[in-house]
C-alpha cells in the first residue's frame, strides 16, 4: 500500500549519501524539502500513519539530531510519544532531556513550558521560560518568541500585571522607543504587542490604562494606522457603549474607506443595537460578487443568527461556503462552522451535525467542532454522556478557552454534577468577562442548589451583557419567576 511504498522510500532516502528517486519523494511529500532530516521526519510520520510509534521515535529523534530547532519535527515527535501510549509525564522527561543537552534550543523550552503549563504546573512553566530567555542573546528572533510565550502564558494564567510587564519590555525590543517606524513588519509587530496590552489592561478593569494605550498606538503607528480607532472601538463595545462605538465606527470609516473591517464591525454593532435590517443593508451594499464577499457573508449569517432569523443566516453561511474554493481548508472549516450553528438555529439538528461531522472527518481533533457539536447535543437533552465526552476533548485541546469551559460546565449541569458545573463555570467567568451565556449557565447551576440571591445576581449580570432579543426575554423570565430548586 502507499504507506508501506512511502516508508521504504523514505527510509532509502534517509539513508542514501546523495539524492535518489528525487520525483517520487517529491509526490509523496507534496513538494516539501528533501533534506536528510526531512526524509526522517517524514519517514517518521509514515511508520506514525502505519502504527509502528517505537520505529517513528526513533526516525524523528534522527530528523532532530540533524535539525534540533525545527518546531515540526520536535512538535511530531510530542505527538509519536503521546500516540505510542506515553503520559504526560514521558513526554516532559524526553523534552528535559533535550533542554539539558541543549539549553539553547528555544523550540523544546517552548513546548517543554506548554506541556507543563497544561499539566497545572504554572510556576515550573514560567521558570522553563524564565530560563530559556536567560541563555539566548538579547533580543534575538528566539529570544523575542519566547518571551511572547512568557507574556501569553501569565496571560493565561491571569496574572496580568506580570504579563503586561513582560509585554512592555517587548515593546522596548521590539523599537517602540524610536520616533518613527518605517518598517511595515515593525509596524504590525508593535501593534500586536500594544493590542496584547490594551486586553490585559481592560481584563484587569484598569479601562483608564486601556485608553491610555489606545493613545500611544496611535501616536507610536501614526495617523493613517486603522489600528487604534479599532481598539477605541472595542473597547467602547466592551463597556456596553454600543452607540459611542456606532459614531466612532462611522468616523472611522470617513477617514479609513478601504477597510471593510470597519462596515462590517458597524453592521453588527447597529443589530446589537436593535437595528438588524440596517445592518443587513449596509453589508449588502458591499458585496461584489467575489471571494471578497466571503467575510462579509459570514458577518450577515452572525447577525441573522442573533436575532433569531435562522434560516437567513443558513443561507448566507451556504453563500460563504460556495465563494470558498475547497482547498482553502480554514475557510471551509469556519464557514462549515458557521453553517451549522444557523442549521441549529433554524430547527435542522440532522443539518447541522453534518456540518459539523465533515469537520471531524478530515480533523477528528477540531477542537471548535467538537465543543460545538457537543453542545448543540446537551441543548437538545441528547446523547448527554457523548456530549460530554466530546466537550472534554475539546477542553484538552485547549484547556483555557472559555467558552469549552462554559460548556463543560453545562454538560455537568445537565448531568446533575453540580459541583464539576460550578467549577468549570466560575472557571469560564473568570476568563471571559463578557460572556452574558457563562453567567446565566451559572445562575442557574446556584438556582439548582438552592442559592436564590447568587442565582439573581448572576442572571442580572447576564442581562447587562446580553444584546440578543431571545436572550434577554429568557433571563428575564428567569429573573421574574418564583422558581426554586428543582
Amino acid at each position: 500500500n502507499r504507506d508501506r511504498e512511502a516508508i521504504d522510500a523514505f527510509t532509502r532516502w534517509a539513508a542514501a549519501p546523495a539524492p535518489i528517486d528525487g520525483r517520487f519523494f517529491q509526490i509523496m511529500t507534496n513538494g516539501r524539502e528533501l533534506s536528510s532530516s526531512a526524509a526522517a521526519a517524514r519517514l517518521g510520520e509514515a511508520l506514525l500513519r502505519a502504527g509502528r510509534t517505537t520505529e517513528a521515535v526513533v526516525a524523528i529523534r534522527r530528523a532532530i539530531a540533524l535539525d534540533s530547532e525545527n518546531d515540526g519535527y520536535l512538535k511530531l515527535l510530542v505527538q509519536a510519544l503521546k500516540t505510542g501510549d506515553g503520559d504526560e509525564r514521558s513526554v516532559t522527561a524526553e523534552l528535559q532531556r533535550m533542554v539539558a543537552a541543549d539549553p539553547k534550543n528555544a523550540v523544546a523550552v517552548s513546548l517543554l513550558s506548554g506541556i507543563e503549563a497544561r499539566a497545572g504546573r504554572i510556576d515550573n512553566a514560567i521558570a522553563t521560560l524564565r530560563a530559556g530567555i536567560a541563555r539566548r542573546a538579547a533580543n534575538d528572533r528566539s529570544q523575542l518568541k519566547l518571551r511572547e510565550s512568557l507574556a501569553q502564558l501569565l496571560a493565561d494564567a491571569l496574572r496580568h500585571d506580570e504579563a503586561i510587564v513582560v509585554n512592555e519590555d517587548l515593546l522596548k525590543a521590539q523599537g517602540a522607543g524610536r520616533e518613527s517606524l518605517t518598517a511595515e513588519e515593525d509596524r504590525e509587530t508593535i501593534a500586536k504587542t500594544l493590542t496584547r496590552i490594551i486586553n490585559l489592561q481592560q481584563q484587569a478593569g484598569r479601562s483608564s490604562d486601556a485608553l491610555a494605550s489606545v493613545e500611544r498606538m496611535r501616536r507610536l503607528l501614526g495617523a493613517d494606522d486603522p489600528n487604534a480607532d479599532l481598539r477605541f472601538i472595542e473597547l467602547l463595545r466592551e463597556q456596553g457603549k454600543r452607540r459611542e462605538a456606532l459614531q466612532a465606527l462611522r468616523t472611522a470609516r470617513e477617514r479609513y474607506p478601504d477597510q471593510d473591517m470597519f462596515v462590517r464591525l458597524e453592521a453588527v454593532t447597529l443589530a446589537e443595537l436593535g437595528r438588524v435590517d440596517e445592518g443587513v443593508a449596509l453589508l449588502r451594499g458591499q458585496l461584489k460578487g467575489s471571494l471578497g464577499d466571503y467575510p462579509s457573508y459570514l458577518t450577515l449569517s452572525s447577525i441573522y443568527l442573533q436575532a433569531g432569523r435562522g434560516n437567513e443566516a443558513v443561507e448566507a453561511a451556504r453563500k460563504a461556503l460556495e465563494l470558498v474554493p475547497p482547498d482553502q481548508v480554514d475557510q471551509v472549516t469556519v464557514a462549515l462552522l458557521t453553517l451549522s450553528s444557523a442549521q441549529e438555529r433554524a430547527g435542522n439538528s440532522k443539518g447541522s451535525e453534518e456540518s459539523l461531522r465533515r469537520i471531524l472527518v478530515k480533523d477528528p481533533n477540531n477542537a471548535t467542532a467538537l465543543n460545538n457539536l457537543g453542545y448543540f447535543l446537551l441543548e437538545r437533552n441528547e446523547r448527554l454522556t457523548e456530549a460530554l465526552e466530546m466537550i472534554q476533548r475539546a477542553v484538552q485541546v485547549e484547556p483555557l478557552n472559555a467558552s469549552f469551559l462554559d460548556s463543560l460546565g453545562w454538560a455537568y449541569y445537565k448531568l446533575n454534577r453540580l459541583d464539576e458545573a460550578e467549577r468549570y463555570l466560575n472557571e469560564a467567568a473568570r476568563r471571559d468577562l463578557t460572556s452574558a451565556t457563562v453567567q446565566e449557565h451559572l445562575g442557574d447551576v446556584y438556582l439548582r442548589r438552592g442559592r436564590i440571591d447568587q442565582a439573581r445576581a448572576a442572571w442580572q449580570k447576564a442581562l447587562s451583557l446580553t444584546s440578543e432579543a431571545a436572550e434577554t426575554a429568557r433571563i428575564k423570565a428567569k429573573l421574574s419567576s418564583e422558581s426554586r430548586p428543582r
